[in-house]
């Protein structure tokens, strides 16, 4: 959705505490923070954070590819 050079900085904020912010550089560095916290947190493995990023990539292509088709 974003691609891969989308390089524009923001700020996320937590809806619980509005006041609690995390600042990003691009999309790519909340991507990697996500998956290490979710290690760090022992919610997974690394092994499994590899493994469902590769599958979610070749779902996505798979569903661009077969079913998501410009509307007639």
């Amino acid at each position: 959705m974003f691609g891969p050079a989308t390089k524009k900085p923001f700020t996320v904020t937590d809806i619980a505490d509005p006041k609690r912010t995390r600042q990003f550089k691009n999309i790519a560095d909340m991507v990697e923070e996500q998956k290490d916290v979710r290690v760090w947190g022992g919610v997974h493995f690394r092994s499994a954070i590899l493994v469902g990023g590769d599958m979610g990539r070749k779902v996505a292509a798979y569903m661009l590819e077969n079913s998501l088709r410009p509307a007639r």
